[in-house]
């Protein structure tokens, strides 16, 4: 009994350990890109187990020309239920960015966007068995600081489309179910390419 209790006190402080939390996050973006043709990755994890908050640094995600598509230099958040994101649901308690880049381009000759073809790498087209939930992904709140968009086209004279810079959202009741994306937007402000400031946007 003793042994037991020494082995399990020893796995948790093992697990406590960011190398070793960073090394199962990796594993988990390894199985993600092999199956869909992603390239994810991740610089750190730090997962506290008992009440499943997380801190996650440097979340990159590359677009099919091999450039940025998105960049989160840190995301900080919580589990609600494992056993629901064991079966599919991913419930998060409130939701922290901190410096996102979303970087969207179309590239010559093409119509579609990198983000476009992403989330078509993410759905295989097939349907759903009868009676098999859609995905769900939810969270009371999401806050993202100092962040930046960018949107081009290279099929246009002038390429850059929009740039907004100083990015801050405050947005709340945030659902993906299937294809559907619903939230409110309690504030938003930006800086745009032309010096133009919105302090606040305020819409469903």
């Amino acid at each position: 009994m003793l042994a037991l209790l020494l082995l399990f006190v020893l796995a948790t402080i093992v697990f406590y350990l960011p190398v070793v939390q960073t090394g199962l996050a990796k594993k988990a973006t390894d199985g993600l890109n092999a199956e869909f043709g992603t390239n994810i990755q991740i610089d750190r994890v730090q997962i506290t187990p008992f009440n499943l908050n997380a801190n996650i640094k440097g979340i990159y995600v590359e677009d099919y020309r091999q450039d940025t598509l998105i960049y989160i230099q840190k995301l900080t958040t919580s589990v609600l239920s494992a056993r629901n994101m064991i079966n599919g649901d991913l419930e998060f308690g409130d939701i922290e960015v901190d410096s996102l880049l979303l970087n969207m381009k179309t590239y010559k000759g093409e119509t579609d966007t990198n983000l476009d073809v992403f989330v078509d790498k993410l759905d295989d087209g097939q349907p759903r068995k009868p009676g098999t939930p859609p995905f769900l992904m939810t969270t009371a709140s999401i806050q993202i600081n100092d962040s930046q968009y960018r949107l081009y086209d290279e099929n246009l004279e002038a390429q850059e489309v929009l740039y907004f810079d100083q990015l801050a959202v405050s947005a709340s009741d945030f659902q993906i179910l299937g294809p559907d994306v619903t939230m409110q937007i309690d504030a938003l402000s930006l800086i745009d390419k032309h010096d133009i400031r919105l302090e606040q946007l305020t819409t469903s």
